[in-house]
Formats: C-alpha cells, structure tokens, sequence
C-alpha cells in the first residue's frame, strides 16, 4: 500500500519537530557556556521544533479525519447503488409474475 504524498511530509515534519526540539534540549543539558547559546537553543528548540512538530502531527490528523469522511461517503453511495438495484430487480420479478 503506497502512502500519500501529504502524509509523508507531515511525518517529515513531526520527524524534524523532533530532532530540532531534542537537539536544542541536549545542547541546554550539557550546560549552556555563554547566554548567545542559550538564545539560540531556545530559537531551535521552541521556534523551530516545537511548531514542525505540532503542524506535522495537526496536518496527519486533519488528512486522517477526511480520508475517513471519504471512506463513509463512499459507503453511503454504494449502500444507495444497492438499494437501487434492489428495487429494479424487484420490479423486474414482479413484471416476470413470479412474485
């Protein structure tokens, strides 16, 4: 089964949400040497992962929701098709007499 394009870039998303977000946190735990560090871990981290993260998984979510709403449309119509043929296969019999 191929995977959407959509979806893999919002796991790509998620995915470098993630490194960038834990790359700035190592860096913050082996001791901030100057406060220039500090700025720029907090820039990485916060401004950098922490969104990619939240849009990525945001993205998957909202693209899931609708591939299901898809799926039940499609559902429905096929139930409609089924009712169709029903009822003209129950005319077809009646016109024959056999019910």
């Amino acid at each position: 089964m191929e995977i959407p394009k959509y979806v893999q870039l919002d796991f790509f998303s998620v995915i470098l949400g993630i490194f960038f977000f834990s790359g700035a946190t190592y860096i913050f735990a082996q001791g901030v040497p100057t406060p220039e560090v500090l700025y720029l871990t907090l820039l990485i981290g916060v401004f950098a992962g922490a969104p990619l993260f939240l849009f990525g998984f945001y993205e998957m979510q909202k693209n899931y929701q609708d591939e299901q709403k898809v799926k039940g449309k499609e559902l429905e119509i096929k139930i409609l098709e089924l009712q169709i043929q029903k009822h003209e296969l129950k005319k077809v019999i009646e016109k024959k007499g056999v019910i």
